[in-house]
């Protein structure tokens, strides 16, 4: 069980990792575009609490005037049989020079979606397994089970 945790941790750190990667490239290209309607509105989270991690998408859109602008942050859905976003749901999102940093990042965060996913359904399974042979055990103890006589 500790194994399957610490990988968990492990898949968090290089969730965080492919994260930090993907805004450093968003930065480097932002800074070479000259309005904000060219900025990204494209957002990536990534957290994980107790052994949930979770990579998701988030559209940003910004209202208001110059000074009194307020960000309204909206949720990117993805089907739920599978564990990965299709680029045509995140399309409408990227900005043109944005789509192909997308696509890789998506590539990558799949991976660990998919592995994660099987790490926490192993998790589950042996904590439920635990749990099956501790109510087999507290339910023959409470059982008196006598020996078979013999009929010769």
């Amino acid at each position: 069980m500790d194994a399957l945790e610490a990988c968990m941790h492990d898949l968090h750190v290089t969730a965080a990792a492919v994260v930090d990667d993907h805004w450093q490239q968003i930065k480097d290209m932002e800074k070479q575009t000259q309005s904000w309607s060219d900025k990204s509105t494209l957002v990536l989270a990534a957290y994980r609490k107790g052994n949930h991690l979770q990579l998701k998408w988030i559209g940003t859109k910004w209202y208001g005037v110059k000074d009194a602008r307020r960000q309204v942050k909206i949720s990117i859905p993805r089907a739920k049989s599978e564990l990965t976003y299709t680029m045509a749901k995140l399309r409408p999102w990227t900005k043109e020079w944005e789509a192909p940093i997308v696509e890789e990042t998506e590539r990558k965060i799949t991976s660990i979606r998919k592995e994660a996913h099987f790490v926490v359904r192993s998790i589950m399974a042996i904590r439920n397994a635990a749990l099956t042979e501790q109510n087999c055990a507290i339910e023959s103890n409470g059982i008196d089970i006598e020996p078979e006589s013999d009929p010769s």
